[in-house]
């Protein structure tokens, strides 16, 4: 029976990315052993059923931030004995994070196949954090040494799996050049299989994600204002940081709009429900690699009208709802809303049908299908290249010098040496790994530090 980890940045996080990869990890067990490994706050084993185990590590880590004085030799230590425990067959990366580094030591002492679905676009990664809102350069600057990170990392990987064509592109852009294997986000269709919303007097507009700049939902403010009073839109979602909260919270008071109501975090079950009450699913989200919400929308037969980006332009046509370009103004936006709701009622209720077909190759059968395919795929691939010849890096040891702690660097090597599962030796691209990993990640702890300091005498004065 083949054994697969997961490796996600949280276990709790609304975010689709960590969303998808959890609902991926669950569905495997019906397939063979699986463990979901986390950041939490103790080191803890969990057995969910047969088939499928929780492990938390606690690092302090959080998606591409973490705390260096977390990062203990003991940590190091007992992070191994976990995937020791596990014993997996193949280790599958969702997103990129300090602690996979570790991961990546385990996988190259024990000769264990690696890969990894890239949930973000790498060339343009901090438009996926809360550092593209700020008007610190600090920001910037702590996203180059990460941008470099997640190009080596990419290739330390034995098969890269990729959301979409442009995902596949911009895993190429930065320098892969291994294989790559195009699989979408799965979701459990049958639980968004509703009837298309009974329409009526009030047509309720929803948006569903976090409240960010990314998303855009300052544009869907002004794009009510020239739609009647019997447009309702619902904002649902947690804000990404409280210096958004505060720049949306004052658009909000200046719009006053009576017709907008914001209802906050909803559990992830509940969005069926949500879904089965409303007309139209909009969105003016900048970036999207594949959103999840949106396939559950068209999934529960509910149109979506959206500006162009990597998703819209994906999955929505004239057929199950409108894609404008990302240039159009929120009262153009408005004007294909209520061209879209004053169609014939048979016209309306046959793209909800639309909307639900166009996503059948998103159901959790085909993903799973395609992905186990693959993980036989990269198993077969490493088992080939074991034999290989290995390049090494020369200035390693001066790399080493950066890393903030010899006690760790020490303990790395001591690790990597200490009962192998194979007698081949160490290799240095994981000391390269290492340093490069620690210092992207203590440098963007530390921009954030500096930017959380910046922001708190601002508050002062």
């Amino acid at each position: 029976m083949l054994r697969v980890a997961y490796m996600i940045y949280s276990s709790t996080d609304p975010g689709g990315e960590a969303q998808v990869a959890r609902d991926m990890a669950k569905q495997f067990s019906e397939y063979g052993e699986s463990a979901l490994f986390y950041p939490g706050d103790s080191f803890e084993k969990k057995q969910i059923n047969n088939h499928f185990f929780h492990y938390s590590y606690k690092t302090g880590e959080t998606n591409l931030n973490f705390n260096p004085s977390y990062f203990t030799p003991q940590m190091l230590s007992r992070l191994f004995n976990m995937f020791e425990d596990f014993n997996p067959d193949i280790i599958h990366f969702h997103d990129p994070t300090p602690t996979m580094l570790i991961a990546q030591f385990w996988c190259i002492k024990n000769d264990v196949p690696k890969v990894m679905t890239l949930h973000s676009l790498p060339s343009q990664i901090d438009q996926f954090t809360d550092y593209q809102s700020s008007q610190n350069p600090l920001m910037s600057l702590a996203m180059i040494p990460t941008r470099q990170y997640l190009g080596i990392v990419l290739k330390e990987n034995d098969l890269i799996f990729a959301l979409n064509d442009v995902a596949k592109y911009e895993i190429k852009k930065i320098g892969y050049e291994g294989k790559i294997k195009t699989i979408p986000n799965g979701r459990d269709l049958n639980k968004f299989d509703k009837s298309p919303t009974k329409l009526e007097k009030v047509i309720n507009l929803t948006f569903i994600g976090w409240i960010s700049k990314r998303k855009n939902q300052e544009y869907l403010l002004e794009v009510l204002k020239y739609l009647p009073k019997n447009y309702n839109l619902n904002l649902y979602g947690k804000y990404l940081s409280k210096g958004y909260k505060e720049i949306f919270e004052k658009l909000l008071k200046k719009a006053d709009l009576e017709n907008v109501h914001l209802h906050g975090y909803i559990d992830h079950d509940k969005i069926p429900d949500i879904l089965a009450e409303t007309h139209l699913f909009v969105s003016a989200s900048l970036k999207e690699v594949q959103s999840l919400v949106i396939i559950e929308a068209l999934a529960s037969r509910t149109p979506v009208i959206g500006l162009s980006n990597e998703t819209t332009s994906e999955l929505i046509n004239d057929l199950n709802g409108k894609v404008l370009d990302k240039d159009a103004t929120p009262k153009e936006f408005a004007s294909e809303i209520k061209h879209f709701m004053e169609q014939s009622p048979e016209s309306y209720f046959k793209k909800c049908e639309n909307a639900r077909k166009s996503v059948q190759n998103h159901s959790w059968e085909n993903v799973m299908e395609k992905t186990i395919s693959a993980y036989h795929t990269a198993i077969r691939q490493n088992h080939e290249q074991q034999q290989a010849s290995e390049s090494y890096t020369s200035n390693i040891n001066e790399l080493l010098k950066i890393v903030p702690s010899e006690k760790l660097r020490k303990n790395i090597s001591d690790n990597l040496n200490k009962n192998p599962k194979s007698q081949k030796p160490v290799q240095r691209r994981a000391f390269w790994l290492a340093a490069l990993g620690v210092i992207a990640s203590s440098v963007i702890w530390l921009a954030s530090r500096i930017l959380a300091i910046f922001n708190k005498k601002k508050e002062d004065n």
